[in-house]
């Protein structure tokens, strides 16, 4: 645990646009972070993976409910 690369981009176009692809993820606290800093997003691309056995994923990958915190947490208005 804890010794993987995560990686995201946040992208902005020329007319302001602004779009999230936070990576294969899992929930973290910083979110609210990121949503402070670089958004608010128009869109977030939000990947679900293979999420269950629970116990077990939750280090590697979102749930739907997170998927959904996650929107909220990096201030999309789409995802």
């Amino acid at each position: 645990r804890d010794k993987t690369l995560w990686c995201g981009f946040a992208l902005e176009s020329s007319k302001s646009v602004k779009v999230l692809f936070p990576g294969d993820t899992a929930w973290f606290d910083g979110l609210e972070a990121i949503g402070q800093e670089y958004g608010p997003f128009h869109v977030a691309a939000i990947p679900i993976g293979a999420y269950e056995p629970r116990e077990f994923m939750k280090f590697s990958h979102i749930n739907v409910d997170e998927a959904v915190r996650m929107k909220d947490a990096v201030r999309a208005n789409y995802a």
